[in-house]
């Protein structure tokens, strides 16, 4: 990166604090700026900088651990609020986070449907022990399956790079070629994970595997009767018309959800 671009990239970093929803918001500011600065230091060096805690307001002050590249994250999911107002028929008793990432999912969830149970589903191991840290700091006793989501069991190789929120299964001619480097993983089934947690059904199910969404539900997704309704990203791979195809046989109606950095998508069941 030339100087310029470096420049340019870290007042957009900056700008970004203003719509943040931090708690308390100055106090905070001089660790937002050094953890970007320790983050490129990681950078140029081959390391991985250490995540810091961060302080967001919600319905209640949430505490959240994060490496700088969560905040795009972040900042979707606390200020774009993709995950709020979602049409759902009552409130979830059981929600499944399919990448789950750090937390951030679980936590806004847990807030809004705090006596629901949770299961978060993890493949990178690098976010895994933030995840843990994020459910404990915030209270909330979920359950955590450190591996990826896939129509069958197996052992798969995940392509990581710098940006831990971007991990994916699917090969590199077809999302986030920048992903270089291959660590290998558990990939587990959603037959597995519902008996692992013991649910007869999933209320609310969050999808954001990066790409890996459509395998998951092409191929044999008849789990897909036991869930109620699904928030999902939907990524360049394929398309929101593919997706819905998917869902349509078992009673879902697939419509685009909020206007948030990322697009962001909620399929219901059609009520008879």
């Amino acid at each position: 990166m030339t100087a310029k671009a470096s420049i340019k990239a870290f007042l957009s970093f900056l700008s970004d604090y203003a719509d943040m929803p931090f708690s308390p918001r100055k106090r905070q500011f001089p660790r937002y700026v050094w953890s970007y600065l320790a983050s490129a230091m990681a950078r140029r060096t081959g390391t991985y900088s250490s995540s810091l805690a961060f302080q967001f307001k919600r319905q209640k002050t949430i505490t959240i651990s994060l490496q700088p590249e969560h905040f795009g994250m972040a900042k979707g999911i606390l200020q774009d609020c993709e995950y709020d107002n979602l049409p759902l028929k009552a409130s979830p008793k059981t929600i499944m986070d399919l990448g789950a990432n750090i937390g951030l999912g679980a936590v806004v969830f847990h807030g809004q449907s705090p006596e629901a149970e949770i299961l978060c589903v993890e493949a990178d191991p690098r976010n895994v022990q933030l995840l843990l840290r994020n459910l404990k700091d915030n209270g909330i006793p979920a359950h955590v399956v450190a591996a990826a989501i896939g129509p069958e069991q197996g052992l798969l190789s995940l392509r990581i790079g710098q940006d831990s929120t971007c991990s994916t299964l699917v090969d590199a001619s077809v999302i986030h070629p920048g992903m270089n480097a291959e660590v290998k993983v558990p990939v587990v089934s959603m037959d597995q994970l519902l008996e692992v947690c013991g649910w007869s059904r999933i209320d609310l199910l969050k999808i954001d595997i990066e790409g890996a969404e459509e395998e998951l539900l092409c191929e044999s997704p008849h789990w897909l009767e036991k869930v109620g309704a699904i928030v999902m990203e939907i990524h360049p791979n394929t398309t929101p018309e593919r997706i819905a195809g998917y869902l349509r046989p078992y009673g879902f109606v697939l419509e685009k959800h909020g206007e948030g950095r990322e697009p962001v998508y909620v399929a219901s069941k059609q009520t008879v």
